[in-house]
């Protein structure tokens, strides 16, 4: 038989996520959806370990729900099509899952062939996932456009990946829904409906167990708790820095209308792979698997940015992509940044704490005004800086952003 898998965090299913299965089924490419929902992926799941307080009493929605519901909630989604199936491997795996294990795995036990659903934002980043190569040869991709893509984009990147790694993509279009398990989190949160956002046995399922609610008193107490880690492992000076920067970034969600939880957590962990020394920092790209870029390697400033994200990931089990993009890219940017990168950017540089850098009260006022511009102005700074300090490796991320947002401004500019 012929399966497309349909992986995620599925925190929780939700209707984009049926309507994605269902225009790839009737393609008729396939005989079954596989449903996958994952266990602890690298780049979303916290560590195997044993949840903290915060997890188990569903304190916080950045955080994943226990795997239990989250499989509850697929196999009732399931069940209203014979063409659906669930698969626990990957939640059934102990320690991180790797989808090239996954198919690997598959191919080993049965004699079907399987084909990944991705999205087209999946897409452009596939190239960084685990051994691409070897996973580019184990199965076919499934491409779902996306609103993030254009066409031109999406066709671009399937030629490249078929002649660099001779995979097999099929594209396949779907109307733009734009639905994310974050959304339903946040308005259940705010105790708004989720009606049509997901199935009619999903909204009754979280009502029932009442999942997603947050207490405003525990909250405080799981941000606490972070706190008082992150005291012990920092150093005196970051950590003051580190909690000035939450206050800024808080300030900067508020006026901006963006989650002050996703910004007060992206915040305080920021920096939390700063103070790491050498030896530390050798042990976690070698545990997370991490490959640096030439940047990485020789500048330390840049690298704990990627290794915090990790670090905030598995020690500290955050999930939410958002706040874990927010950590990756607070010291390199990058472009089309989302609106809580953009915060945790700019929060770090405009900190009351930071003195040396220039034209910071102008960027302390601009940065309430217009977030593209302020990014505009701080990259230009740092490039200049960079480039008369006869930096080596600046890195390409950063360049890229400069360029992203001196469009934009340029462009925007009467």
């Amino acid at each position: 038989m012929k399966y497309a898998i349909l992986g995620g965090t599925f925190n929780p299913i939700h209707t984009a996520h049926l309507i994605m299965a269902e225009y790839v089924f009737a393609t008729g490419l396939f005989d079954k959806i596989l449903i996958m929902p994952s266990g602890n992926p690298p780049h979303k799941a916290g560590s195997n370990r044993k949840k903290s307080d915060a997890i188990n009493n569903n304190l916080e929605t950045n955080i994943v729900i226990d795997k239990k519901h989250r499989l509850n909630m697929c196999e009732l989604v399931a069940n209203h099509k014979d063409y659906f199936e669930v698969s626990t491997m990957e939640l059934d795996r102990v320690g991180r899952t790797y989808t090239v294990d996954t198919i690997e795995r598959l191919l080993e036990e049965t004699e079907h062939t399987y084909s990944m659903i991705i999205g087209a934002d999946s897409l452009m980043n596939l190239e960084k996932w685990y051994q691409p190569k070897r996973l580019l040869s184990l199965c076919d991709f499934v491409v779902v456009d996306r609103i993030t893509n254009t066409s031109d984009e999406v066709i671009k990147q399937i030629q490249y990946l078929e002649e660099k790694y001779e995979g097999k993509f099929t594209r396949v279009p779907m109307p733009l829904v734009e639905i994310s398990s974050t959304m339903i989190r946040e308005r259940i949160k705010s105790r708004q409906f989720i009606t049509y956002l997901v199935d009619k046995a999903i909204e009754a399922y979280i009502i029932d167990h009442e999942l997603y609610l947050v207490n405003d008193e525990q909250s405080t107490k799981y941000k606490q708790k972070i706190e008082k880690s992150l005291k012990k492992k920092l150093t005196d000076k970051r950590f003051e820095h580190t909690m000035a920067v939450k206050n800024v970034a808080v300030s900067l969600a508020n006026h901006y209308a963006v989650d002050v939880n996703q910004a007060a957590l992206a915040a305080m962990l920021h920096d939390c792979a700063k103070n790491l020394n050498d030896t530390e920092i050798e042990k976690y790209f070698k545990k997370y698997k991490i490959k640096p870029t030439p940047s990485e390697l020789n500048n330390s400033d840049v690298m704990h940015g990627s290794l915090g994200a990790a670090i905030a990931n598995d020690q500290y089990e955050i999930i939410d992509r958002e706040i874990l993009d927010a950590i990756t890219y607070h010291t390199t940017g990058r472009a089309n940044m989302g609106v809580l990168e953009k915060i945790i950017y700019i929060a770090d540089y405009i900190e009351p704490g930071r003195r040396k850098a220039a034209n910071l009260a102008r960027y302390r006022q601009l940065a309430y005004q217009s977030l593209d511009q302020t990014m505009y102005h701080i990259l230009k700074d740092s490039l200049e800086y960079l480039h008369k300090s006869d930096v080596k490796d600046i890195d390409y991320r950063t360049e890229e952003a400069f360029d992203y947002f001196e469009k934009r401004v340029l462009t925007n500019q009467d």
